[in-house]
């Protein structure tokens, strides 16, 4: 069994392979140039995030490594997605899936990637390292809401073009601004940014003031009634944005927010019509002690009076993990102390980024039960 890296050669069989695949699964026609335009192009960079297996010549099923550059107040973070494991129905059985994402695997390492995440079925993946955890937050607003707290809306939305670069450039910064952000940006010209925000057929808007000025972007489904994501100069802007496309739809709209947007949050759950919350994705977290390192410091970025203490947590077959809070300062480093609890990879990614609430698991120690889980969560357009 061969694994090989694809070239700009393969790009046209492995996409067609992907539409035909995904195509069945998901009982529709499926396009990946438009639905992941940032991760279709006929270029050897891109097609080299791609391994694959032939079967008499033929691309018979590949997997996508795609790194992504995170920032998270500050620590630089590799979370590379794995992605559109895909076998042709007449390869099935054959062990295919099982040897490229054990080769995926290999090629995290390579990267040195912190952290990694995919979509798909948690057993199916589990036995890789990955598990269900982070959390999004979903809201549902409509006439009512936008009437009752919207106010006066001195908003501008306007369909954002790929020209558009002085506009792309602003919105760079915004998404860029907040404490915990992908770099969507590949290069110095921002390619990737618009490419983005019009993953999986969205469309990008830029948001303006009274004078014209971009304050904030928002990138909706076709039909309107989604904000697939949305980031503004300030809360205030974004309660607006938000507010202003709802009334542009005229019906119910729905839109996500990740943990940390922590005062968004508390605002939203408190007017919304319906509130929501889910696992973000498939997580597999490599490197504990700088991932919650980064992720201590997120949320005292948002909570300061999070109370000063310590806690050790054993991560079987990693060793053990100190988290602390401690005169302003949160974190966490590797550390021989004795544990206070002990964890496998899978449990300790659940207990520490959730779903699950800290409970009983933190009964040895209080802390964990005030500072967990940490806020990690993840906007379904950056799968790529």
């Amino acid at each position: 069994m061969k694994i090989e890296t694809l070239t700009k050669n393969d790009y046209n069989e492995v996409t067609e392979l992907m539409n035909k695949v995904f195509g069945a699964k998901n009982g529709r026609q499926t396009d990946f140039e438009k639905e992941l335009p940032k991760m279709c192009v006929p270029d050897d960079e891109h097609m080299s995030k791609y391994v694959a297996i032939r079967e008499n010549g033929k691309i018979c099923a590949s997997v996508g490594i795609y790194p992504l550059y995170t920032n998270v107040c500050g620590v630089p973070l590799t979370f590379s997605t794995v992605g559109n494991v895909v076998t042709d129905e007449a390869a099935r059985g054959k062990g295919y899936m099982n040897a490229l994402m054990n080769e995926a695997m290999k090629r995290l390492e390579q990267i040195n990637a912190d952290g990694s995440r995919l979509g798909g079925n948690r057993q199916r993946y589990n036995r890789f390292g990955y598990e269900l955890s982070g959390c999004t937050y979903e809201f549902r607003v409509g006439d009512n809401t936008t009437k009752q707290f919207g106010g006066e809306i001195d908003v501008t939305l306007e369909r954002l073009s790929r020209d558009d670069r002085e506009a792309i450039r602003v919105i760079n910064n915004i998404h860029t601004s907040a404490p915990f952000y992908v770099d969507r940006a590949e290069n110095s010209e921002l390619y990737g940014v618009y490419e983005t925000l019009t993953a999986w057929q969205n469309e990008p808007y830029v948001a303006l003031d009274k004078s014209g000025a971009p304050i904030g972007f928002l990138s909706v489904s076709p039909d309107g009634t989604a904000i697939a994501d949305v980031g503004a100069a300030s809360s205030e802007h974004l309660k607006q944005i938000i507010f202003a496309w709802q009334k542009k739809a005229g019906r119910f709209i729905t839109f996500t927010l990740p943990p940390h947007q922590y005062e968004d949050i508390k605002y939203f759950c408190k007017v919304s019509q319906e509130v929501k919350m889910y696992p973000s994705c498939n997580f597999k977290i490599i490197n504990f002690d700088k991932v919650c390192d980064a992720f201590m410091k997120l949320k005292k970025s948002y909570l300061p009076n999070l109370p000063d203490g310590e806690a050790v947590i054993e991560i079987k077959d990693y060793g053990n993990i100190r988290l602390y809070s401690k005169d302003g300062i949160a974190g966490c480093e590797k550390t021989a102390a004795k544990a206070n609890i002990s964890f496998d990879r899978l449990s300790a990614t659940r207990h520490i980024f959730g779903g699950y609430a800290p409970c009983e698991a933190f009964d040895s120690n209080m802390f964990l039960k005030l500072w967990l889980p940490l806020p990690l969560g993840w906007n379904t357009l950056d799968r790529v």
